[in-house]
């Protein structure tokens, strides 16, 4: 969520317009291949509006600074970044996948085209990246899930993201890609019914993580035990029984104001006979 209102920020040192939320799971939870997704919509389409989902390498020098090697610097080796879903006003009717490492031979830059355009984004999509250390794959799931490959990137010759990236997803406010702000906005709002991580099971052909895991445990062990969803992939659970693929951000205690939305969200999509 993004609100307007003026706000000093103490590391511009000025005063600003926009106040924007971010969450964040980094120090909290942490990825080094598998299926990441999320299902997201955005309701705002107003100029000026930037949501993303996105990730980067676990060592960077960016708060919550734990002091476990989390001195590299953006874009460098250990603060890499990867861009799962980027939507922008300035360009309404698509959205990026995008890489973030100085370096040449590690991916780029890549649109996907909404079928019926902007008012697309308004609608419940899961957004996914498949990632081992010689392939990244981009997914976007639609409402009747169907899903397409947005685009498969070879990481063979790229030295980066062969080490945990956590997820970040926020709404950020102008600038280069979100240009200039509709003076008649006040408030923008992404959804996020759930962001999940999970890897590929022979046990099933599901070609998702989805929302709900079976989280069968054993509970006289402290030690972490595979899973697998109903939707055929793998993902680990902890010995109390909570899973830790579906709502992993709201679980790890991230912002309060987001973790209030999804909560609603969540019941309301509970009480549905149908998705």
């Amino acid at each position: 969520m993004a609100r307007k209102g003026s706000n000093y920020c103490s590391t511009l040192n000025s005063q600003k317009s926009w106040t924007s939320g971010r969450l964040n799971s980094k120090d909290k939870q942490e990825f080094l291949y598998g299926r990441i997704e999320s299902r997201i919509r955005f309701l705002d389409l107003e100029g000026g509006t930037w949501p993303a989902f996105w990730m980067l390498e676990n060592r960077i020098n960016q708060q919550p600074v734990k002091g476990d090697d989390d001195t590299s610097y953006w874009p460098n080796e250990g603060a890499s970044e990867i861009d799962v879903w980027e939507w922008f006003s300035n360009d309404p009717d698509s959205y990026i996948t995008n890489f973030f490492t100085g370096e040449s031979n590690c991916g780029g830059l890549a649109y996907y085209q909404y079928p019926n355009g902007v008012v697309d984004v308004t609608d419940w999509h899961r957004y996914a990246m498949e990632w081992d250390e010689d392939q990244i794959d981009f997914y976007v799931v639609d409402e009747s899930d169907q899903q397409t490959l947005v685009v498969s990137q070879d990481m063979r010759n790229c030295d980066r993201y062969e080490e945990p990236m956590f997820v970040l997803l926020n709404v950020a406010m102008g600038g280069m890609l979100g240009g200039d702000i509709d003076s008649s906005l006040e408030m923008a709002t992404m959804e996020i019914d759930y962001v999940a991580h999970c890897t590929a099971s022979t046990a099933t052909d599901a070609a998702y993580c989805g929302e709900d895991t079976d989280t069968t445990t054993d509970s006289t062990t402290d030690t972490q035990t595979d899973i697998t969803t109903e939707t055929g992939f793998t993902g680990i659970s902890n010995s109390s029984g909570g899973s830790m693929n579906s709502f992993i951000l709201m679980a790890l205690g991230l912002l309060g104001l987001f973790r209030s939305s999804i909560a609603k969200l969540s019941r309301r999509n509970k009480n549905k006979s149908t998705r």
